[in-house]
């Protein structure tokens, strides 16, 4: 799905183009497999644009239709972004136990594509709803080992962003940028994602 990139490289309005033209396509031409996980990818782009508690109903509505008709290939994705919005909401609760036992699963496969995301969105929560910086610290570590393993540079940055902000936030700033500019490096000059911007403003503040 094209609007995935978009949501990735936080393109979002070109990203709601693809997103409804795709699930427009789909519901004029009856693609059952291809409505449900266009309308969560509605539900991701609103949680990133703020309206966490449209884009977790919208997610949760969605889910339950590709479960009914067992198109389970994006299943992994969605969950993590159930859990995001989850605890944008306040249900740190329910995104805990949603990200632990969508682990449990992929473990359970042998499909580990998405286990550094995973993990990152575990310290995530973790430092959101217990503010166990230890706990948290553990997952994002966790999270950049994964991410080595399968050659993942995106995913390692993404985590990485978020263990140096939390080592600028307990005073550890040489560590943090010790951490953070050789993820940063690996990437092509001119590159323009949203992590990479994050990861600047982290390395120049």
């Amino acid at each position: 799905m094209r609007g995935n990139t978009k949501l990735w490289n936080g393109n979002w309005d070109h990203a709601q183009e693809h997103i409804d033209t795709l699930v427009h396509q789909a519901e004029i031409h009856s693609l059952a497999p291809f409505i449900a996980p266009g309308r969560a990818r509605r539900g991701e782009l609103a949680i990133l644009r703020g309206d966490p508690g449209e884009g977790v109903e919208d997610l949760r509505t969605s889910l339950a239709a590709i479960h009914a008709i067992g198109y389970e290939l994006l299943t992994t994705e969605f969950n993590i972004s159930l859990a995001r919005g989850l605890k944008a909401v306040g249900n740190g609760g329910e995104a805990l136990d949603l990200v632990e036992r969508t682990i449990r699963n992929v473990a359970l496969k042998g499909d580990t594509l998405y286990l550094p995301e995973l993990l990152r969105v575990k310290g995530d929560v973790l430092l959101a709803t217990s503010r166990d910086h230890e706990a948290a610290e553990k997952c994002f570590r966790q999270s950049i080992e994964a991410s080595r393993f399968c050659g993942a540079h995106a995913w390692e940055l993404r985590t990485a962003n978020d263990l140096a902000a939390l080592m600028v936030a307990t005073r550890r700033i040489s560590e943090a940028n010790k951490l953070l500019k050789p993820v940063f490096d690996l990437f092509l000059e001119g590159a323009d994602t949203a992590d990479l911007k994050r990861a600047r403003v982290l390395l120049t503040g």
